[in-house]
Parts: C-alpha cells; structure tokens; sequence
C-alpha cells in the first residue's frame, strides 16, 4: 500500500514539476515571438526606407545632364549637376539599406513562425470532466 502511494505521490510531484517547466517554457516562446515579431517589423521598415532612399536617387540620376569624354584611356561620363552626385550616392546607399532591410524582415518572420509553432505544440493539462478524468499531455512535431 505505501508502494502505491509513494508512487501516486511521486507521479503528481513530476506532473507539478512539468507543468511548471511547460508554463516557463512558453513564456519564454511568447516573448521571443514577440521579439522575432519587432524585428520582422523595423526590417521590413528598413527595406521601405531604402527602397524610396534607392528610387529618389534614380530619379535624381535620370534628371541629371551627363556630358561624354572619349580619351585614350577610355570613355569618362561626368556632370557638374550637385543632383547627380546626390542621386549617386542615394543608391549606393539605398541598395544596402534595402537589401538589410529584407533580411532582417525574413529573419524575423522566420523564427517567428518557428515558435509559434513551437508554442502551439506544447499541451499539458488535467481533465475533470465528468465523462473523461485523467492527465493529458500532448507534444506536435
């Protein structure tokens, strides 16, 4: 009879112990989905903002007067337009913007998607029904 209980007792000591564990466990899956969640956010802003960054400086490139050399050395394609300068630099700094942008954005929706699932597989309860009484624990792969 004490074998019984002792088992009884031990059972419900570990079903405590994990239950526990399971509720710390998805707290800590919400924050990070929250957190992967922000970063797919700000990265998807960061694509924005360096695309229109990227688009401004084409429309400054394309505005601009562009006079032609030809040397001996080659061809040399300049302008004394500020605008064109400007429209440059736009782009070479749109382009990287953009493309972290979308990776950060990517990153994010990612890991996000990793732990919801992750968070939607963990289920560990009691039943006290009156048709069904017992504990229940179910993992999703």
């Amino acid at each position: 009879m004490t074998k019984i209980f002792l088992i009884i007792l031990l059972s419900v000591f570990i079903f405590n112990t994990q239950l526990l564990a399971q509720t710390e466990e998805k707290a800590l899956y919400k924050k990070k989905v929250n957190t992967y969640l922000k970063l797919k956010k700000r990265g998807s802003t960061i694509a924005l903002l360096g695309g229109g960054v990227t688009l401004a400086g084409v429309i400054m490139v394309s505005t601009v007067e562009w006079q032609t050399q030809k040397t001996s050395t080659g061809t040399n394609i300049s302008t004394n337009d500020p605008q064109g300068i400007w429209g440059i630099l736009c782009i070479v700094v749109g382009v990287p913007v953009s493309a972290t942008g979308l990776v950060l954005g990517k990153i994010g929706y990612s890991n996000a998607i990793k732990y919801q699932k992750k968070l939607s597989g963990l289920s560990m309860g009691v039943n006290f029904s009156p048709q069904q009484k017992g504990i229940s624990l179910v993992y999703k792969f």
